[in-house]
């Protein structure tokens, strides 16, 4: 019905304001563009179980899908990454491959065309809170090689230029929050054995900072397993150690905001913000083999 229509667009707008709150006007558009991939990536969900059953709704392949509903496939994942990076006036385009029963997207980025894909860097299963960044501003040649593995597709652009062939951010499992006028992630430190939340100025130039060095970890599981989120009113970067969930003050200080009970084999993989709720994977080893059980903790207020 038309009502229906209206009320799914206004829907639709809501959420996609709700990404674009991850933007910050002093941004780069390739910084835009990482920041949107980021926020999709947290927030969407791979529609696994449905898909698997046979009962893949329409609108999983949809804006809609990926925004509102946050259950998509990879042209929901596509469209929802136009839709949103469309409003911030940044060439995107969906690319599809048939011999790959697969679409992705191709954005332009100063002039240079780049491969997207947002859904290849969303775990499947989904573990909340994991954020890849293996598929995120590629050329025609990288994103075909053995390791990424795309073929016959089909694009109304060539994407030649390698800018960002090396980028640090492949090695960064964190969502890339920015706060305060800053860069946060999380990135494992192998010569102090820590989770280390860090801090950057500018993405691609200046000295990186660490701002917290985490040393409760997640047992015989090597690397990290911290993620970041933020808040709907930007009042902190909270972050999961192996057995927490903290945040991160203005004042730069660390504080507990949560510390699920968990038995001695259990850690915490998976943690993300929701609707004012702590959302949490609790379980003995990183890796899933069917949908992840979720738990949550009201977010707590803080005082004004």
């Amino acid at each position: 019905t038309k009502a229906n229509v209206q009320r799914q667009q206004k829907e639709l707008e809501a959420a996609a304001e709700q990404a674009l709150t991850w933007v910050d006007d002093s941004m780069s558009d390739m910084e835009k563009a990482l920041a949107i991939h980021d926020y999709l990536v947290l927030n969407c969900e791979y529609d696994q179980e449905r898909l698997q059953s046979g009962r893949l709704p329409a609108y999983s392949h949809s804006a809609y899908g990926a925004l509102v509903s946050k259950l998509a496939v990879c042209d929901g994942y596509s469209h929802a990454y136009s839709y949103i990076l469309g409003k911030l006036d940044i060439p995107c385009e969906l690319v599809t491959s048939n011999s790959m029963n697969h679409a992705w997207s191709m954005v332009s980025i100063d002039g240079n065309w780049y491969h997207v894909d947002v859904t290849w860097d969303d775990p499947i299963w989904d573990c909340i809170g994991r954020v890849l960044h293996n598929y995120f501003l590629l050329s025609d040649q990288v994103i075909s090689d053995s390791s990424h593995k795309h073929s016959n597709w089909s694009a109304g652009h060539r994407a030649v230029s390698d800018t960002y062939k090396q980028t640090f951010w492949t090695g960064i499992q964190s969502a890339f929050c920015y706060w305060n006028g800053a860069w946060h992630y999380a990135r494992y430190n192998g010569i102090s054995r820590t989770a280390d939340v860090m801090k950057k100025q500018e993405l691609l130039g200046g000295m990186e900072e660490t701002v917290h060095a985490e040393s409760s970890l997640w047992g015989n599981n090597g690397g990290t397993y911290m993620y970041l989120d933020l808040d709907a009113g930007k009042r902190g970067i909270y972050f999961n150690s192996g057995t927490a969930i903290c945040r991160l003050t203005e004042a730069g200080t660390v504080e507990t905001v949560y510390e699920p009970a968990q038995s001695a084999s259990q850690y915490i993989f998976g943690f993300t913000i929701k609707e004012n709720q702590l959302c949490y994977g609790l379980q003995s080893t990183p890796n899933l083999s069917g949908k992840q059980r979720i738990y949550t903790y009201p977010l707590p207020e803080l005082p004004p």
